[in-house]
């Protein structure tokens, strides 16, 4: 991507943005959807839980917001312009 390689954006858009970010979100999903509390989750979890838990937050946080970044005006700019 670093080179402008069209093909290496939408490799990392897909890998990064659907992959990535559904091998982060599929297990804490999976458990609210089969009845799991959230509330219960934050009273039984112990510090690791909690230091995990935001640093999984974190993770999915910085993939999005790097996905969209590599289709701002000024990265299109910068795809358009190489060869």
């Amino acid at each position: 991507m670093r080179d402008g390689a069209r093909w290496a954006r939408i490799i990392l858009a897909v890998g990064l943005g659907v992959l990535g970010t559904a091998s982060m979100v599929v297990q804490p999903l999976g458990y609210l959807a089969d009845g799991g509390s959230l509330s219960a989750a934050l009273s039984r979890a112990g510090a690791l839980d909690l230091v995990f838990g935001a640093s999984r937050a974190v993770h999915v946080g910085a993939v999005l917001a790097a996905v969209a970044l590599m289709f701002r005006p000024a990265a299109n700019a910068y795809f358009r312009e190489r060869p």
